[in-house]
Formats: structure tokens, sequence, C-alpha cells
């Protein structure tokens, strides 16, 4: 039983050098993922006997030639789920795909050679023999997790990049080319798509408030492809919840993501005060997320956003939004007057600090500074009323 080719160590032993056993045998195993009982997997001598193995080389004997007798007829087809599914493989698209050299048998590798349709005993290819590390990826990711909990709408390479007619992510025709994702994502992540049946996401329609945001008008409208889409954000492969610590859009992570373009204010933001910690009982710290939504991103400078600051504020400042709301500034801000001083103008949009703080904008140090941006009266002194304003803060140096 210490031997090292026993049956109860022989695995150990083969994954010295073949490390992704358990992806290779998914499909061969019952088809499903290996078993947890122990012992109820053959060892890997049982298939692969260990001395002068001789093996036929299915590439050799099964050539694209043999596959296209039959599926190069546009009318092949099979019944699934009572509906016709076609079959046919269209010459042209092998041609110009970017698995042009690779033939047939290298991603349908579980056909079996001496059958008279060798392809019967074919099922979904597995694209993790070739990309290793995307696949890695994706299996570990929400999509990948779905997949594998045999969820009838979970995304599959395929689904993405195409069956036959693959082709590169810089290709402009392309399913994944970089304009073409939010589309290609906005099948499924849209009211009554497939990724919201069954599911609890956040975000139900996110194609059509991507769509309406700033990213997505600068997409579709000035063609920028600069612009955030779907996988700056989400990432490529490993799409996560928001709630999940590893997601790319979690609350601690969801600033660094944004600041991956936004790097002046991902900088500012982290400095300030409301730079994301772990929650402290009731108090919760504001991302990105929290004051520019996650897909329905406005333009700062348009009216709509403009007129929205203090009541996001007030989602977490209620008591002095509420004393602000009778100032002055409120009430104008209230009658439409969106001149008006409003939270940012005197916090600041993004490196807003307390007021203790020497280099907050609000400081005593500062205030005098700020306020003049609108009061434009010189010398700390209102040309109307001709007296000092803000002086009860006496400045320091």
């Amino acid at each position: 039983m210490k031997s090292s080719i026993s049956q109860k160590n022989i695995a150990t032993t083969c994954m010295k050098c073949h490390a992704r056993i358990e992806d290779v045998h998914v499909k061969v195993i019952n088809k499903e993922l290996w078993e947890e009982k122990p012992g109820a997997i053959p060892a890997c001598s049982a298939c692969h006997p260990p001395h002068k193995v001789e093996m036929k080389n299915i590439i050799a004997t099964i050539t694209d030639k043999t596959c296209l007798k039959c599926h190069d007829d546009e009318n092949i087809h099979m019944i699934k789920n009572n509906e016709e599914v076609s079959l046919s493989v269209d010459v042209t698209d092998l041609a110009v795909s970017a698995h042009k050299n690779i033939t047939c048998v290298k991603c349908h590798s579980d056909v079996t050679a001496n059958l008279d349709r060798p392809c019967k005993s074919a099922g979904t290819v597995d694209c993790s023999s070739c990309h290793a590390e995307e696949a890695d990826i994706y299996f570990s990711s929400g999509h990948g997790q779905a997949y594998f909990s045999k969820h009838e709408n979970a995304p599959y390479c395929t689904d993405c990049h195409g069956t036959h007619l693959v082709k590169y992510k810089k290709d402009e025709t392309s399913p994944v080319f970089r304009s073409a994702i939010p589309e290609l994502c906005g099948e499924c992540h849209k009211k009554d798509g497939k990724a919201v049946e069954g599911t609890d996401l956040g975000e139900v329609d996110a194609f059509h408030d991507y769509s309406t945001s700033v990213h997505g008008k600068s997409l579709n409208e000035k063609g920028l492809l600069s612009t955030a889409i779907c996988t700056d954000c989400h990432t490529t492969h490993f799409m996560l919840k928001e709630s999940d610590d590893r997601s790319s859009v979690n609350p601690k992570n969801i600033a660094a993501t944004c600041g991956n373009c936004h790097k002046g204010i991902y900088d500012e933001y982290i400095e300030s005060d409301h730079a994301y910690r772990p929650d402290e009982g009731d108090l919760k710290y504001p991302t990105c997320g929290t004051c520019h939504s996650a897909h329905a991103i406005s333009e700062v400078h348009e009216d709509k956003f403009m007129s929205e600051i203090t009541m996001q504020c007030g989602k977490c400042h209620g008591d002095l939004a509420d004393t602000y709301m009778e100032t002055y500034h409120g009430k104008v801000y209230q009658l439409g007057y969106l001149e008006a001083a409003r939270c940012s103008d005197c916090h600041g949009a993004h490196k807003i600090l307390k007021m203790d703080n020497i280099n907050s904008t609000i400081s005593a140090k500062n205030i005098v500074q700020t306020c003049q941006k609108c009061h434009d009266f010189g010398h700390g002194q209102d040309p109307v009323l001709g007296h000092g304003l803000c002086a009860a803060i006496p400045a320091k140096d």
C-alpha cells in the first residue's frame, strides 16, 4: 500500500505531471465531476496500462474530410427537447476561423473511431484542453459555477466566442470585439433575458441602463473604444456577484476597478474620509457605485446628476441634509436654481475630509477660499454689507 504505484497512491504519482487530471476527465467519469466518495472512481492504471500501451491516434484516424462527409450537408440536424437543431458546418466558416489550422477532433476529442458515426459519442467541446488558464478562471466564476450546477441558461465558451467561426478579439467583426461586448453581454443581461431567469441578480436590466449611461453613450454615439465596457468592470472571465469578496465590483474592490480609468479621482478618493473600510456597525462607507450607481451613470455636469447630489449625500447624512434645506442655498436649490451651492461645492467631490483636518475645504484655514469660489467679495469683505464673511472662524497659518 505504500508503493507509489499502488491503487491508493497512483493518482498522486501521476498528478506530479498530469496536474489537471480532474479537468481532463470531467466527461469520462459518468460525464460528471469526480465522485466525492473515496474509491468510487477507478485508479489511473485501470484505464491507462503503465507499459507498452498501444493507443490509436484519432487525429490520424479521423480526418476533417471524414466529419464533413456528413456535416457539410446543410440539412443535417438532430432533435433536442422536441426542437430541430442544425448540425451543419459551413466550410467557409472553418476557413476564416481563428481555429482554421485545428482539426475537428482536436476540439471534438471524445469521438469514437470505431463507430459508424464517430461523433455519436461526442459531447460539449472542452475548450480547456488548449485554453487552460482561461478555463480555470471561468470555472471559478459565477458563470462557470452556474454551468457546473447545470443551470440551463449558464453561458459557455461557445456562447460568447462562437462555435466554428471563432474570431480574434481584435477583429472588428468578432462578437468579442471591444465595441460589441455590451450587446453580447446584453443578450442575457436585459429585462426578461436569460441571466435574470431563476437568479437573484441585483441588476435586472443592465444593458438598458448601460446604454443610457455616459459610458454607453460614449461608445454608441461617439465610438470611443476607450470608454468602459462590461469586461473592464466585471473582468473577461472571472465574473462574480458584488457580494463576493473576490469580485472586481465588491465594495472593497470597486474603487480600484474604476481607478483603472479614473486614476486621478481614485487617488483623491483613497485619501478621503469616504475611502472604503470594513463597515463599522451601522456605519457604511460610500463607494463609487453609491454616488454614481452601477450602470446608469450620468455625466457629472448634466442637470440630472447635479440635481441629485444633495439627495445622494442625504442618504447617509440625513440630519445635515435637512439643515441644508433650511438655508438660503437649500431653498433656492429646491426651487430649481442649479447654481446654488450643493454639498460637493463646499466639501469637494472625492477628496472629502472632516472639518478638523487642516487640508479640508471647510477647515478654518480654507473655508473663506471655498466660499469665494461663488462669493467674489475680495479680502474677506462683502461688497454690499461691508463686513467680514466667515469671520466666526479665524484663519490659521
